[in-house]
């Protein structure tokens, strides 16, 4: 997949270099958005990975880190945005994305937060959708709207520090670690079990 563009990436492209029928390929994947996650999930399988020792800082931070290195990679970056953006067309795409690559992040991002409050580190009330939706979505927004021309980790400096001088967003290795780091920081601020503050029977926050 590397050696293309996106939209390059047809059925009858894939059966070429396969050498073989499309007919074949369909027999196997019921859509090219079904092919491409799958392809996409298997070579990406180390980043839903956490140490098991890990608080749930740590393991939520290398969760996020991960990602956000994956839509900083040139070709992989740019070939989950085109496909994410190609939801909005395509149900085959819709669904494929939804089964293939969020059910799975989602799934390892909840047992992260399970386990933070199992282990007392996060709030017995927190809503578990709603928290990965805090945690993972504006690495979404940044990389549809923000990474253009800078996936390479270029950046001249700018008004804020994870961003360049055109408004691209910087993602050297350094500036990457310190964005997740600040973005748990600041969910847990919320998020985290604090001495006094129980739950009640309901789920509700005790005073």
């Amino acid at each position: 997949m590397a050696t293309v563009t996106p939209a390059q990436i047809t059925i009858a492209a894939i059966a070429a270099r396969a050498g073989t029928s499309k007919s074949t390929i369909y027999r196997w994947w019921t859509s090219r958005a079904e092919l491409l996650f799958e392809a996409l999930a298997r070579i990406t399988v180390p980043t839903l990975e956490f140490p098991d020792d890990a608080d749930t800082a740590t393991a939520l931070a290398t969760q996020l880190e991960a990602l956000q290195r994956l839509f900083a990679d040139p070709y992989l970056g740019r070939l989950i945005i085109a496909l994410t953006i190609e939801v909005q067309e395509n149900p085959d795409t819709a669904r494929a994305l939804r089964r293939l690559w969020l059910a799975p992040r989602r799934d390892s991002a909840a047992h992260i937060l399970q386990r933070g409050i199992a282990r007392g580190e996060i709030r017995a009330d927190i809503d578990l959708e709603i928290a990965i939706d805090q945690l993972f979505a504006p690495l979404y927004h940044r990389a549809l709207y923000y990474s253009g021309t800078n996936r390479d980790g270029g950046g001249s400096g700018s008004c804020e520090e994870n961003h360049d001088g055109d408004g691209d967003v910087d993602n050297n290795s350094s500036t990457i670690a310190r964005h997740t780091a600040k973005a748990v920081e600041q969910f847990l601020a919320g998020a985290a079990a604090h001495a006094g503050r129980g739950d009640d029977s309901n789920g509700s926050q005790r005073p």
